[in-house]
């Protein structure tokens, strides 16, 4: 299986989409980064007060959909140029194959996710320290190279399982726009307030009104379990971050673990009964 690694690894070197892609990620970070500078310095000469917390990971929803391009490129090329039956004809196994082309992609999403992180660190000598903790801000890290390992498997599973390089890169966006969608729902859900409070004109002034009950606002262990499903999401991880809403680094880490570890479980049994021509 070395060698498979080594092959990919070689591929992904001399890849000239693959180096376009990472170009694209330090472009639109640094283009994020002179436009946090600007949103900073126009909130702070209005008075309001923010960090670089407000700014640092904003980007994180689309490190998903740039993992989907990269991944579903250099895998959909395994069946179209036939490199996956030269594979198997060498000798090599499925499972090899599989966790050779998994162990690859996500190598080069931590290296993708790497690139982003470092691009937006401009961000610190241009508006300034972060205000959260050491701790939390390097959890937060670990949370992202966490659910770019979760892409890099889910699309793998994609990759591995899709035998035409087009319809590989349909399956991949598809999916992705539908994880963000379904992210996108629980944390709506989610951030609904327990109580409704609003203002209303008794003569010609503004009376605060009673706080009335939410009816949409979740609690108990429906709350419980939509917080879980969000955080399993790599979709729902990446919005968390992109708002520094992640409360539990631990357990946003150990979700993106459980789901890794299932998309690859599911996906190598689904690798192994595929037919290959």
């Amino acid at each position: 299986m070395r060698k498979l690694i080594t092959a990919n690894f070689h591929r992904f070197s001399k890849d000239r989409f693959s180096w376009c892609v990472l170009g694209i990620v330090v472009i639109l970070s640094l283009g994020n980064v002179f436009n946090s500078v600007g949103s900073f310095e126009t909130m702070a000469a209005s008075g309001y007060a923010v960090s670089l917390d407000e700014y640092y990971f904003n980007q994180a929803p689309l490190i998903g959909a740039f993992l989907a391009l990269l991944i579903s490129m250099f895998l959909g090329t395994e069946f179209s140029e036939g490199t996956i039956r030269n594979k198997l004809c060498i000798g090599h196994k499925r499972d090899e194959i599989f966790l050779s082309n998994f162990i690859s992609c996500a190598f080069a999403s931590i290296v993708l996710t790497v690139v982003w992180l470092l691009s937006s660190g401009l961000l610190f000598g241009l508006i300034g320290p972060l205000e959260m903790e050491v701790s939390k801000f390097i959890g937060c890290i670990f949370v992202a190279v966490g659910f770019a390992v979760s892409f890099a498997a889910l699309y793998t599973v994609i990759g591995s399982l899709s035998s035409n390089k087009a319809m590989t890169i349909i399956y991949t966006f598809a999916v992705f726009i539908i994880l963000v969608m379904a992210a996108s729902a629980l944390y709506d859900r989610l951030s609904e307030p327990e109580m409704h409070t609003g203002m209303t004109i008794v003569g010609n002034q503004f009376v605060e009104m009673e706080p009335t009950p939410n009816p949409l606002y979740l609690s108990g262990a429906t709350r419980t379990v939509c917080e879980v499903a969000l955080e399993l999401l790599p979709t729902g991880q990446a919005l968390l971050l992109s708002d520094v809403a992640i409360e539990y680094p631990v357990r946003a880490i150990s979700l993106s673990v459980v789901f890794t570890a299932v998309t690859l479980l599911v996906g190598s049994m689904l690798f192994r009964r595929k037919d290959i021509k």
